[in-house]
């Protein structure tokens, strides 16, 4: 087994924290994604990790060129994800999600609740008519 200094330091070198990452697509296709639990999380992260850091850039060229996406991930939160990752991510969620999915039909008959206007949503966007 490696040394703990050893294995701290690639820690800190692969986080790109040890050194700066010059870009923001490294950053994000080298760390699967950044939990952002709120809208300043991330940046802080990539403040940390990215040389020259810049909110409006970074927005710019992730969020408005489609490169990156906010997406619910790992425990429900949010994430933010390059474009690259969200398949998988995504696929290796499913049953992750049809559990959450099993617990809400299960609450919704305990509380005996109407999904009625869910069911003309659902109807709706299904082709269906909507009254």
């Amino acid at each position: 087994m490696k040394d703990p200094k050893s294995l701290n330091a690639f820690r800190l070198e692969k986080q790109n924290i040890w050194k700066k990452s010059p870009e923001y697509v490294s950053v994000l296709q080298s760390q699967i994604a950044l939990h952002s639990t709120d809208y300043l999380t991330p940046y802080i992260s990539l403040w940390a990790r990215v040389e020259d850091f810049n909110a409006k850039e970074f927005y710019e060229e992730m969020f408005v060129a489609k490169q990156a996406a906010r997406v619910r991930a790992f425990r429900g939160t949010l994430f933010i994800i390059h474009k690259n990752w969200i398949g998988n991510i995504m696929a290796a969620l499913e049953s992750f999600l049809a559990q959450r999915q099993k617990e809400a039909l299960r609450y919704i008959e305990k509380q005996n609740v109407t999904l009625e206007l869910a069911d003309k949503i659902v109807d709706q966007m299904s082709g269906g008519n909507f009254y």
